[in-house]
């Protein structure tokens, strides 16, 4: 997937979310500002969910596949999920 701001949630310098940081910037009603930010989201997910399928990446597959990188890192880190993680199935 190709870099792109406007998909990166984590990052409310992302030009998509101007308007929201604006919004609390500005003392906004709380209300106002989650109807923004409320819009932005669904935005930004039916960008990345496009960008998914256009790759040939289900957005299963992608959950799967953020839940085995998951589990490597806490195997590495902790010599093993058991126990640790049980509360995660192996077909997750």
């Amino acid at each position: 997937m190709a870099e792109n701001e406007s998909l990166d949630l984590r990052n409310p310098g992302g030009k998509r979310w101007i308007d929201v940081v604006d919004g609390v910037k500005k003392k906004q009603s709380p209300e106002i500002v989650a109807h923004k930010a409320s819009r932005k989201l669904i935005a930004a997910l039916r960008k990345a969910f496009k960008e998914f399928l256009d790759a040939g990446v289900t957005f299963e597959g992608s959950v799967k596949f953020q839940m085995q990188q998951r589990r490597l890192v806490i195997s590495s880190v902790f010599g093993g999920i058991d126990g640790f993680a049980s509360g995660i199935t192996e077909d997750c």
